[in-house]
């Protein structure tokens, strides 16, 4: 081996080891982007090579994106060769069940969250003691519609101590369903009628995503793995960390009843 040329010996390792292009596929788009080799505008389930560049129209645009070997990334634009950069979508903390035990655990529940709502619904286990909903104390949530001078207030329906937090209730105005992308401004307030008094909980950040489009996306991370993946639990931290990392953080019994109804 030592008589071997050397030049010969670099140039047979490296044709012995090429490094090969992954492939993407496409989970979901946000804003406007373009594959400039082939000239295709990406969406949900389009597949690029990892050798192609990618032009973003704009710096908030976002792919979020699933590789052959079940890694999954946000592609945000950058100024280099690709065009973009990867990032990683790692574990998440679990979910926390939606069970209040007091109005300061309530306040940090909300603080600082993107509150994802799964399904169109969601409950909230309300068990402190000066906040249980009832004929004369509640729970409702102010918000700002596009184009109104006045905010909207929404009393929030509830079953014992569960509060129901409800896409279709939250939009009904004047008997008229409102676009939720016309809302903004969220806050949550507990009232009592008796002292006519509100107590502002929180701020809100509510998620309604769209469940056709989510569906779609979901389908393209099942496609990457095997029924025995699925079985391992595999499929489900993968969707369970692209909700919370794309959309936000759902209720933990929220979640688990939307992965049972597609069952995952």
């Amino acid at each position: 081996m030592k008589d071997f040329p050397l030049c010969l010996l670099i140039l047979l390792l490296g044709y012995a080891s090429p490094v090969a292009a992954s492939t993407y596929q496409v989970i979901k788009v946000k804003g406007h982007i373009v594959n400039k080799r082939t000239g295709e505008q990406l969406i949900t389930k389009s597949q690029f090579s990892s050798e192609d560049e990618l032009t973003f129209l704009s710096d908030e645009d976002r792919l979020a994106l699933i590789d052959e070997h079940k890694r999954s990334f946000i592609a945000r634009p950058k100024n280099n060769e690709k065009g973009y950069s990867l990032q990683p979508i790692r574990s998440k903390l679990g979910t926390r069940p939606g069970k209040i035990l007091s109005y300061i655990e309530f306040v940090e529940y909300l603080n600082g969250r993107d509150f994802l709502i799964l399904g169109g619904q969601a409950t909230l286990e309300i068990n402190a003691t000066d906040l249980q909903p009832d004929e004369t104390h509640f729970f409702y949530i102010r918000y700002r519609l596009e184009g109104e001078a006045e905010p909207v207030n929404k009393k929030l329906p509830f079953q014992g101590n569960r509060v129901i937090l409800s896409k279709q209730d939250l939009f009904t105005v004047d008997a008229q369903s409102v676009s939720p992308a016309k809302a903004s401004n969220f806050q949550l307030f507990f009232y009592d009628s008796e002292q006519k008094k509100s107590l502002k909980i929180n701020d809100l950040r509510l998620v309604f995503p769209d469940e056709e489009g989510l569906t779609a996306e979901i389908e393209v991370i099942r496609s990457s793995f095997k029924a025995s993946e699925n079985q391992e639990g595999a499929l489900k931290k993968a969707i369970e960390n692209y909700l919370i990392e794309v959309y936000g953080v759902p209720e933990k019994g929220n979640l688990d009843r939307w992965l049972r109804k597609h069952q995952i």
